[in-house]
């Protein structure tokens, strides 16, 4: 287990409040990708300074909210140049650390029916669009861009994180613990449970797992999901969540529910506990982009760089 409170010198400290264009940085390429329903899926790929092809680097899978990727609303503008600023500062400050970054779009290439737009937010989770659920959807579309990144000649494939944000934080700890689920497959098909149906195949595991402010409910985002997990919570890498101390946006027992699976994961190996869970301090949901107590949003953006930075 690597040093949970490890900071690199050479980090940058950097507070998220008040951007400028200068911290931001439009990803270089858009991709399509299949998904794992063979469905052409929108990513886009944020390439480390002075890039060469000839070498190899640490990659990350970005993963969005309920906000969905960009902060346009309407599929005209469903492209890079619209990706959420909060994004761009994250694929800044990765390429920094000369980490490739690829963020997965899970919500525009399945807006069949203009229902989903640029975020499902609002009201009930049980009433969101089933085909973007975070426990049987969208982990399979974060396993899909590792497997990608992990094809590509410049990318070291023993060196592939996940950076999740809320929505997308809950669907990387559903596939952080993927070998759990592989393990109870036809227990669930039995039960009329869905959840993505990959293997647990190398190809779609990451090295270290990054979840900030996830709901962690990982039994019950739709009917169809709900009992899944149970008291199976499982992680097979290192895993780390960040939840924020005051977070308002989520259910009054996330923190709970949070500490919980960490609970879980430790009893499943107690002598090699991978999810570690750290609550930041007077902070509120999306702390990485709000106005909040500086320093707590500082060093827990400098974790999270130093994390990627020695995968």
């Amino acid at each position: 287990m690597k040093n949970w409170l490890l900071m690199l010198a050479v980090l940058p400290s950097f507070a998220f409040a008040n951007w400028t264009s200068s911290d931001k940085k439009t990803p270089e390429e858009t991709l399509e990708i299949l998904d794992y329903q063979d469905e052409l899926m929108n990513a886009y790929l944020w390439l480390p300074e002075d890039h060469d092809p000839n070498l190899e680097y640490s990659a990350v899978v970005m993963v969005h909210g309920c906000g969905g990727a960009h902060y346009k609303d309407v599929p005209e503008q469903w492209t890079a140049k619209y990706i959420s600023g909060k994004y761009k500062v994250w694929g800044k400050l990765l390429n920094q650390q000369s980490i490739m970054v690829l963020m997965v779009d899970s919500f525009t290439h399945r807006d069949v029916n203009n229902d989903i737009g640029g975020g499902v937010c609002g009201g009930d989770p049980l009433d969101r669009p089933a085909k973007i659920d975070p426990i049987s959807v969208r982990p399979a579309d974060i396993a899909k861009g590792i497997e990608y990144l992990k094809s590509r000649d410049d990318v070291d494939a023993d060196k592939v994180g996940v950076l999740s944000f809320s929505n997308g934080g809950t669907a990387a700890l559903a596939l952080a613990n993927h070998a759990a689920l592989a393990q109870k497959q036809q227990t669930l098909m039995d039960a009329g449970k869905e959840w993505f149906n990959l293997p647990f195949d190398a190809a779609y595991q990451a090295s270290t797992f990054v979840s900030l402010y996830p709901g962690c409910g990982l039994n019950g985002y739709t009917n169809a999901t709900q009992g899944v997990f149970s008291d199976d919570f499982n992680t097979y890498a290192e895993t780390f969540l960040f939840a924020a101390a005051n977070d308002t946006s989520l259910p009054d027992d996330t923190l709970e529910k949070c500490a919980a699976l960490r609970t879980m994961d430790a009893q499943h190996a107690p002598e090699k506990t991978n999810m570690q869970m750290r609550v930041v301090e007077n902070t509120n949901h999306q702390f990485d982009y709000k106005e909040e107590d500086e320093q707590p949003v500082i060093r827990t953006i400098d974790r999270i760089l130093s994390l990627f930075a020695t995968m």
